[in-house]
């Protein structure tokens, strides 16, 4: 009996407030991206109107790649506060049985998995650019400006998107599943098939588009959370991966499907050299 799973038997939890959480949930999250969307274009009107053209012209084209970027992460992170205050209410439990059977949420080990992943990721690449830095594929690039913008725009927003994803995919679906299926690899490899699933529209960023490898990447990493979160016993692991994962897909290796370069350290010049890295991006 895995005791993360097992508490959602100590609240009041259904198929049908299964159901009705994820309706009301989406429900209110739409209504905040919509409020968000409204209070941009407010804002964008205001600029408009009293900046001159020439100055407009330049902040917008100067701010938009990464504002088109870190805006995924903002609107995805408008999802956690809908759970912490839906979760509750509708189950009739403490928050803290969504993300750990602990006593307390350990920051301190999603810091541990999130550099251990870190160098896990980064150490191949680096020693692969520096024994062969022709045959790796990159081309190493450097943009101070841009890269400090990617890196605190990274850690400020990423850890949200990711911590959301989590919340849906591993606490919701994980242990929703539980009422219905016991066999705890089976629930991993459903939720971690949602997880492939949600994630396909990321791959048109990838060189070699949707391929076969790029859904396996997917598959294998959402196995890896939910593997994490059986023997881990709660989220602090696999969030801690995730969010390395995702923070490092966003700095160091610019895509080659025509993106924006927004500060990332390496440049692609290989035919698919940095698909596997970008596209598991979110």
């Amino acid at each position: 009996m895995n005791r993360y799973l097992n508490q959602v038997h100590t609240g009041k939890n259904d198929r049908w407030r299964w159901l009705g959480f994820l309706v009301v949930s989406i429900i209110l999250w739409i209504v905040l991206l919509l409020g968000l969307y409204m209070l941009y274009q407010f804002i964008k009107d205001i600029v408009d109107y009293f900046s001159p053209t020439i100055v407009n012209g330049a902040i917008r084209k100067g701010t938009q790649t990464y504002f088109d970027i870190f805006s995924v992460f903002i609107n995805l992170g408008l999802y956690v506060p809908v759970f912490i205050v839906c979760f509750p209410l509708f189950f009739e439990r403490p928050f803290k049985t969504a993300v750990t059977s602990h006593q307390y949420f350990n920051r301190s080990k999603v810091l541990r998995a999130f550099f251990i992943w870190l160098f896990l990721l980064l150490l191949p690449i680096v020693l692969s650019y520096a024994v062969d830095s022709k045959g790796s594929g990159l081309s190493i690039q450097f943009d101070s400006v841009k890269l400090l913008l990617s890196v605190i725009g990274a850690l400020c927003f990423v850890p949200f998107q990711c911590f959301a994803e989590e919340l849906f995919f591993r606490a919701y679906l994980m242990q929703g599943f539980y009422l219905f299926f016991k066999k705890q690899i089976f629930i991993v490899f459903v939720s971690s098939l949602l997880f492939l699933l949600a994630h396909v529209p990321n791959l048109k960023y990838s060189a070699s588009g949707i391929q076969i490898s790029g859904l396996l990447q997917y598959e294998i990493l959402g196995l890896l959370f939910g593997l994490l979160v059986l023997l881990d016993e709660g989220l602090e692991g696999a969030l801690g991966v995730h969010i390395a994962n995702n923070v490092l897909g966003m700095i160091l290796i610019e895509p080659a499907a025509g993106v924006e370069y927004y500060g990332q350290l390496f440049r692609n010049i290989g035919p698919n050299t940095g698909d596997g890295m970008f596209s598991i991006l979110l």
